[in-house]
């Protein structure tokens, strides 16, 4: 399985979506698992509320990926009981939606490409990536993230529309 860590501190609610869809074409058909964080932002030791866990919960699951919540304990070993409630009420809603969903497939007539040696070598490529994400996200289109290597036309042949945001460094 594929592990990826995933933080929308609060505020990005289309990071653990697009972070889901994209490590889901990375991972070429294996499992892939998002790593959540109790705090609203990068380690300031604050307890996101019950309401974002268990929207962060329910939106990893709708996306096909099993999820996990970290924390930091305290000098002495123990675990904030705050942020324990707070995974406790995240994973109620994997218990709850989980039953639904275990056949579900994603249903997609976009495919949007994340060529990901592209982003690595010209991040601000990511932008292009980002705004497309984000407009067909607020559109309500139907989409998914594919990988470059996922440019075929067996691949291809289910979509009736293939977005490929940046150009520059992708492969012949």
């Amino acid at each position: 399985y594929v592990a990826m860590e995933i933080n929308p501190l609060g505020r990005n609610y289309f990071c653990g979506s697009a972070l889901a869809k994209i490590m889901r074409a990375e991972a070429g058909g294996r499992e892939v698992e998002l790593i959540g964080h109790r705090f609203n932002q990068d380690w300031d030791f604050t307890t996101k509320g019950s309401g974002l866990m268990r929207w962060e919960a329910a939106t990893v699951l709708a996306h096909n990926c099993a999820l996990m919540w970290v924390d930091q304990p305290h000098m002495d070993g123990s675990f904030d009981p705050r942020a324990a409630a707070a995974m406790r009420a995240g994973y109620a809603v994997v218990d709850d939606l989980a039953p639904h969903l275990r056949s579900a497939t994603p249903y997609a007539e976009v495919a949007l490409l994340y060529a990901s040696n592209s982003v690595a070598l010209n991040p601000d490529e990511e932008l292009d990536f980002v705004g497309a994400y984000q407009l067909l996200t607020e559109l309500h289109w139907p989409f998914d993230v594919i990988a470059e290597r996922d440019l075929t036309v067996e691949a291809l042949q289910h979509f009736r529309l293939l977005i490929v945001p940046h150009t520059r460094h992708l492969t012949a």
